[in-house]
C-alpha cells in the first residue's frame, strides 16, 4: 500500500501467495544445494587430511614406537606421500639402518673383545703351568721315575688339548675331567699334599658350562693354599635346583686352606666393582665375564668355610648340552662323572 498525495486514497498492489511460495522453495533449493556441496568439499577434504597427513604420521608413530621397542627391521613406506612426508620417511628409515648398522657392529666388537678375552685367559694358563710340569717330569726322568713322567705328560697332553680346543661352551663332565686331570698333574709336583672330592650325579654331566669354569679357582687354591706335606682338600658339589625362573645348576667349590683374605673378600662381594677396578686376577675376573656373557643372570658368591677355607658358589641356568643353542666345544669324551 502506498498513500496518494493531498488525498485520502492508497495504491493497493496485490500479489500472489504463490509468488512467496515459489520464492521460499527456490532458496530452499539453493540451500540444499549449498549444503551438498559443502559436505561433498568436506568430505574430499577429510578423506585428503587422512590419506596425506594423518595416514603418513600415524605410520611414522607405529615406526617410531616400534624402534623404541628394539625392532631394527621397522620401515615406513614413503611411497604416495607429500614432498615433506617423504623426506621425513626416507630420514627416518636411513636413520634405524644406520641404528642397524651399528649395532651390529658393536656387537662384532663386543663378540671380537669376548674371543681376544678368551684367547689371552689361555695364554695366561698355560705357559707357567707348562713350565712347571715339563720341568717336573724332566725331574722324574732324572730320578728313574719313569712310569710317572710318562703319566704326567700324557695328563698333560690332554689338558693342554682341552685348552686350546675348547669353544664357547662345553659339558660339565669335560670340565669336572679337566679339573681332575690337572689335579693329578699337581698331585705329581705335590705328593700326598692333595686330595678331591666330586659329587655330581651322572644326568648333570651333560650340563652346558663355559669352559675353565671350575678350573681357575682349583688352580688359584693349589697356587696359594698347597704345601707339601700339609693334606689340602678340594671339593666339587654340584646340583640341580628348580626356581621360578627354571632350573639351575648350583656348583659348590669349597677347600680345607686358609681361605680368602679379608680384603679380596669384601671385593669379591661386589662383583660388579670387582670387575670394574680388579686387574691383577685375570683368571677370576675372565670367567666372571664370559659367564655374563652366554649365561642370563649367572650368580657367583664368595665366602670363607668355617672353620676355615674358601667357598665359591655358582649358580647357571640349566642348559642341556644336546638342546644349548650355544657355540660348542672340547673334547666330547666319555667322563667318569659321579
Amino acid at each position: 500500500m502506498q498513500p496518494l498525495n493531498e488525498t485520502d486514497l492508497y495504491l493497493t498492489l496485490l500479489i500472489p501467495a504463490s509468488d512467496f511460495t515459489s520464492f521460499g522453495t527456490e532458496l530452499i533449493q539453493v540451500i540444499i544445494a549449498v549444503s551438498v556441496c559443502a559436505l561433498l568439499l568436506w568430505s574430499i577434504w577429510a578423506v585428503a587430511l587422512r590419506k596425506w597427513i594423518l595416514s603418513p604420521v600415524k605410520a611414522l608413530t607405529r615406526a617410531i614406537d616400534r624402534l623404541r621397542a628394539g625392532d631394527l627391521d621397522t620401515n615406513v613406506p614413503a611411497a604416495n606421500q607429500l614432498d615433506e612426508f617423504q623426506k621425513m620417511t626416507t630420514t627416518f628409515n636411513d636413520m634405524v639402518s644406520e641404528i642397524k648398522d651399528l649395532k651390529i657392529d658393536v656387537y662384532e666388537r663386543k663378540l671380537q673383545k669376548q674371543q681376544l678375552e678368551a684367547q689371552y685367559l689361555k695364554q695366561q694358563i698355560t705357559p707357567h703351568f707348562l713350565v712347571n710340569c715339563l720341568n717336573t717330569a724332566y725331574q722324574l726322568n732324572e730320578t728313574s721315575h719313569f712310569e710317572l713322567s710318562q703319566k704326567m705328560l700324557k695328563d698333560l697332553s690332554r689338558h693342554l688339548r682341552f685348552i686350546l680346543s675348547s669353544g664357547q661352551t662345553v659339558t660339565l663332565g669335560e670340565e669336572l675331567q679337566l679339573v681332575s686331570n690337572y689335579i693329578e698333574l699337581s698331585g705329581i709336583r705335590y705328593p700326598d699334599s692333595i686330595r678331591y672330592f666330586c659329587h655330581c650325579p651322572k644326568e648333570l654331566c651333560d650340563a652346558t658350562v663355559i669352559p675353565l669354569l671350575f678350573l681357575n679357582f682349583v688352580e688359584n687354591t693349589i697356587k696359594y693354599e698347597v704345601r707339601m706335606g700339609q693334606l689340602l682338600e678340594i671339593h666339587i658339589d654340584i646340583e640341580k635346583i628348580e626356581t621360578e625362573h627354571g632350573p639351575v645348576l648350583k656348583s659348590v667349590l669349597w677347600d680345607t686352606g686358609g681361605g680368602f683374605g679379608p680384603d679380596i673378600l669384601d671385593k669379591l662381594k661386589n662383583i660388579d666393582a670387582y670387575l670394574d677396578e680388579e686387574s691383577g686376577h685375570i683368571g677370576i675376573t675372565n670367567v666372571l665375564q664370559r659367564a655374563r656373557h652366554v649365561f642370563e643372570n649367572p650368580r657367583f658368591y664368595f665366602s670363607n668355610q668355617s672353620p676355615g677355607g674358601a667357598r665359591i658358589d655358582i649358580e647357571l641356568p640349566y642348559i642341556s648340552w644336546k638342546n644349548t643353542p650355544l657355540q660348542k666345544g672340547g673334547l666330547h669324551e666319555s667322563v667318569d662323572c659321579r
